[in-house]
């Protein structure tokens, strides 16, 4: 009774498809593969409440945790023009982070504050594997991913907060025959990121060119798959064709 007296949330997604509203988001992908960019352009459109693949973003704050120093954010930031020093973009560097964040537990700690200073609704952490501080080797073990994504769950009392965590996919070579980099396999540690996050989206460069694609699991987005590519700085979708 208590849970259906509570009033449905007014936002099904930050940005359609991409960020659901009251879940985790894992983007996924091999290093150097473009997810931090593609990131940027969703989160552009969110915080001018403009369209990303032509679906309004309601605008919202972002509260973005970034592993990169100020020099290397800074060479990103400016391929997505926009983001940088925008009053909606609040972004916490490795080298402004308080000294006693010692723990994952103290990060989180951290960010539920700076969420309330800032009111973010959208908390970035970029890469979840180095900022998780997890253990040598916990990134290919399901219980540990599993644990340390669990422990976001305290987040959650904003019923209106999304969390984005970016994530190293399986490299090719050490694939070994498991599948593509779209399959639920190629992340590290997969199989817990089903069973913590209620959106995985999984992202491969099929070549040199911009041409991304990305297939789609969890509770809001199942089984699908898209191809998108940039076109004049703004991504664009290529149809689907059988």
């Amino acid at each position: 009774a208590q849970l259906k007296e509570r009033p449905d949330q007014l936002e099904e997604g930050y940005c359609p498809d991409f960020i659901p509203v009251g879940a985790k988001t894992i983007l996924s992908a091999e290093p150097k593969t473009g997810k931090t960019i593609l990131l940027f352009h969703i989160l552009k459109a969110i915080i001018e409440g403009g369209k990303f693949l032509g679906k309004h973003c309601p605008p919202q704050r972002v509260l973005y945790l970034s592993e990169l120093s100020e020099f290397e954010l800074k060479r990103q930031l400016k391929e997505v023009p926009g983001l940088l020093g925008n009053k909606n973009f609040y972004v916490l560097l490795p080298e402004e982070a308080p000294q006693n964040l010692k723990t994952w537990e103290d990060t989180i700690e951290f960010a539920d504050k700076m969420l309330a200073i800032t009111k973010s609704k959208i908390l970035v952490v970029d890469t979840f594997g180095s900022l998780a501080k997890l253990p040598p080797g916990g990134e290919n073990d399901s219980a540990t991913i599993q644990n340390t994504i669990n422990k976001l769950n305290v987040l959650f009392k904003n019923r209106y907060l999304a969390v984005v965590l970016t994530h190293h996919n399986r490299k090719k070579s050490e694939e070994r025959g498991v599948g593509s980099n779209l399959s639920i396999s190629s992340a590290r540690g997969s199989s817990a990121f089903v069973g913590s996050a209620g959106h995985l989206i999984l992202m491969n460069a099929p070549d040199r060119s911009t041409k991304r694609q990305f297939s789609f699991y969890g509770r809001y987005v199942n089984g699908v798959e898209r191809t998108l590519y940039l076109d004049n700085g703004e991504y664009k979708e290529i149809p689907y064709s059988s």
